[in-house]
């Protein structure tokens, strides 16, 4: 429902909604353990119970969205005045099919794996940090740093990807979300843990958000929920599956193994983009 000029900046502030969730975990945590101790019942257990309590709300927000956002895709010059709408990418003119789905691909396998590292080292560092015997409030609250990270910064991040490019975002996220996995895997200390999930997650904050706006260019407004889709699927499938690698590295090898493949997986969208040519933020070129 946003104009290209706008569009990834339009995603990032769907994306620091999960901001309010990030503040809230701690403390929910917080009150299952003492709750939990004081009724005999598992905290962990007692904090996932009590997540319902958060969902519910959602639902109420959902259903009060008017008008449906396909519908202002499909009429942007109805809810934007014409200073908006100028100068807006015009992504996929002269653009063949196969220069749409290489684009579309590089997309795709971006956010895939991305994806699916920063899922993976999200998992491990719970259980390094618990082998460091750090408290279930010291583990919570990393892994709240570690999601202020993917969402914190999403809205100036956003910004850039629409006034830097698309790809220059997803190159930078890359390197970072990298850089963050090499700091889990041979970090000793809770800090430098904490500050390694935090960077994935900054990372993943880039590539993830620019990966859909790249998508979201080369696809019409009656596609863009399959296109989307398809970009989830995917994504989450690898969110699955490399969480189970990771423990295999973890239990085969060590730590140190899994921050050297949570770097190395950032060069596998390499080729793909190497190929897109971004002429200007969202406006591709064969």
């Amino acid at each position: 429902m946003y104009p290209p000029s706008r569009r990834a900046e339009g995603l990032s502030l769907v994306a620091m909604g999960s901001l309010f969730g990030a503040g809230l975990s701690p403390l929910l945590v917080w009150v299952a353990e003492h709750l939990g101790l004081a009724l005999g019942i598992n905290e962990i257990a007692l904090a996932w119970l009590m997540l319902p309590l958060l969902i519910l709300p959602s639902f109420l927000l959902v259903a009060g969205i008017q008008p449906d956002p396909k519908q202002m895709a499909l009429e942007l010059a109805r809810y934007y005045p014409a200073w908006a709408l100028q100068g807006a990418a015009s992504a996929s003119e002269g653009l063949e099919q196969k220069d749409l789905a290489r684009v579309r691909l590089a997309a795709i396998l971006t956010a895939v794996t991305v994806q699916g590292q920063m899922v993976m080292m999200m998992a491990m560092t719970a259980l390094a940090l618990k082998a460091l015997d750090c408290s279930l409030s010291q583990i919570s609250f990393s892994v709240a740093l570690h999601v202020m990270g993917m969402f914190a910064l999403s809205w100036p991040i956003g910004r850039l990807t629409d006034r830097r490019g698309r790809k220059p975002v997803i190159m930078a996220g890359l390197a970072v979300a990298g850089l963050g996995a090499l700091l889990v895997g041979l970090g000793e200390g809770y800090w430098v843990i904490t500050a390694g999930t935090f960077l994935v997650g900054l990372g993943w904050s880039g590539a993830f958000l620019s990966a859909n706006t790249m998508l979201t260019d080369v696809t019409p407004p009656t596609r863009r929920g399959q296109a989307i889709g398809m970009l989830d699927l995917w994504s989450n499938a690898a969110g699955m599956s490399l969480p189970i690698l990771g423990g295999l590295i973890v239990e085969g090898f060590n730590l140190h193994m899994l921050g050297f493949f949570g770097a190395l997986l950032m060069l596998v969208p390499l080729y793909n983009l190497s190929r897109v040519r971004e002429q200007q933020p969202g406006d591709y070129r064969p």
